[in-house]
């Protein structure tokens, strides 16, 4: 979760429901999105990191990072811890 005010939560979402660019691993990679509706957002970059990974890791190191919630994911069956399955 993301410690943002009521404004900054606004424009994140709406530069997340703008039209995007067609998908290219070195303009426009699934990290993309995020940092730049985060930039938008908070009026400056909290990554200068061009891997999706390292964007993530920069955002969780960020003030304004506040905390996680995983959700459980769905039950594997018997197979799916084979080798062939991984």
């Amino acid at each position: 979760m993301l410690s943002l005010s009521t404004e900054q939560e606004k424009k994140l979402i709406e530069c997340y429901t703008k039209k995007r660019k067609e998908y290219s691993v070195w303009t426009n990679n699934c990290g993309g999105p995020h940092k730049e509706c985060l930039e938008e957002a908070l009026g400056h970059s909290i990554s200068s990191s061009f891997f999706p990974v390292s964007i993530g890791n920069d955002l969780l190191s960020s003030p304004y990072y506040s905390s996680s919630k995983f959700y459980e994911g769905p039950d594997r069956g018997f197979w799916d811890d084979a080798p062939w399955a991984r």
